[in-house]
């Protein structure tokens, strides 16, 4: 009997051997951990002696590098890609394989896998717990029970086969890599190309692992990237348009200008002022297209007196910020002007009347009623 003791016992076979007959053993070294690694074999006979070789090995890192482990993608427009190369070299002797995943341990991916073995458990229990109603419900017999319980059991047994199995290569919806895994000739390096997908605004920031066989840990790689969304901007921030007669319609022409390489999709934010609400937006929404201006027609009539200062948003598809344009000016009452300014009547009667003409002028825009 041959015994590996390390921290505990365990029994590699049994053997009978014949006098003056002799026997090859071949024992495996796979280490998890660098250092100098030992045990202890022990071959036991059937008379109970019992004799001990020392079994001792050294495990090294393999001379494997990566050119970078920090990423930063310059600023990327949501909805397009954009990428970074890095290279993984190989200086040592051997072929050696690689992979990428989201896990920083093997521990980590057997707790994973775990997890899903114990949620395929549950579902597997309440599909037969529903199997069994059905089969009451219908009537059925024990035959009928016994083949759709058998079919369930392949098809979990699949799945659980399928979670067992799985390499467990890096998945994510943001960040891509290419390849994912593969393997590396002795003096010879393999190009990764790391894409950046972004699908919404904002800052990312993602931890990858580079596991390398012949590596103790692995290589955690920092991939930050900048998602923008529409580059929007009016051709003005804000108007003064001054006074206007109550009641008189203006009309304004608003540039819009697309300084990215995406469409912006602008949509009027309602303003129910006072003032606010007696402005329009023609169109209220639009579309930018990249690299492109297009025009709105902001128009406004008002029916009160007074100064105004309003502040009318636009959202901005894919952004947080609105797009924003202040407006200003003052509503007027019609103007007008009286010839001559002084009516002199002269020396007159007592008791006569006497009558004289003078003009009223409108010089506003709009009509005067008096």
């Amino acid at each position: 009997m041959l015994i590996l003791k390390k921290f505990r016992p365990l029994i590699i076979f049994k053997a009978l051997k014949k006098v003056d007959e002799a026997m090859q053993i071949h024992i495996e070294f796979r280490p998890l951990t660098t250092g100098v690694i030992s045990s202890e074999l022990q071959v036991r006979f059937e008379t109970g002696e019992s004799i001990y070789v020392t079994l001792q090995g050294k495990c090294v890192q393999m001379n494997v590098q990566l050119t970078q482990t920090k990423l930063k993608l310059s600023d990327t427009f949501v909805g397009t890609v954009n990428y970074k190369s890095f290279q993984i070299v190989n200086k040592g002797h051997d072929i050696v394989k690689y992979r990428f995943t989201n896990y920083s341990t093997i521990d980590d991916e057997n707790r994973f896998r775990s997890l899903v073995s114990s949620e395929l458990n549950e579902l597997k229990e309440e599909a037969e717990k529903k199997v069994h109603l059905e089969n009451v419900e219908e009537n059925g017999d024990a035959a009928k029970l016994a083949e759709n319980l058998s079919i369930l059991n392949r098809a979990y047994k699949t799945e659980h086969l399928r979670a067992n199995g799985d390499p467990m290569l890096l998945d994510d919806t943001l960040v891509e890599v290419l390849p994912l895994e593969g393997q590396i000739y002795p003096g010879t390096s393999v190009e990764i190309s790391v894409i950046f997908k972004p699908d919404k605004v904002g800052l990312v920031e993602q931890q990858l692992f580079c596991d390398v066989q012949g590596r103790e840990l692995r290589v955690p790689i920092d991939v930050i990237g900048n998602a923008v969304g529409p580059v929007l901007a009016f051709s003005f921030e804000s108007i003064d348009i001054g006074e206007i007669f109550v009641g008189s319609r203006h009309s304004y022409d608003v540039v819009v200008i697309n300084k990215g390489e995406i469409d912006g999709k602008l949509q009027l934010i309602p303003n129910n002022s006072a003032f606010g609400s007696r402005f329009t937006f023609n169109p209220s929404k639009i579309v930018v297209p990249a690299n492109s201006k297009s025009l709105i027609e902001m128009s406004f009539i008002s029916l009160k007196l007074g100064k105004f200062r309003e502040v009318f948003e636009f959202t901005i598809d894919g952004c947080d910020e609105p797009l924003r344009i202040n407006v200003k000016g003052e509503v007027i009452g019609p103007t007008l002007h009286i010839e001559p300014k002084v009516i002199e009547f002269g020396t007159i009667s007592l008791g006569f009347e006497h009558e004289t003409e003078f003009s009223i002028f409108n010089t506003s825009l709009v009509e005067l009623d008096y």
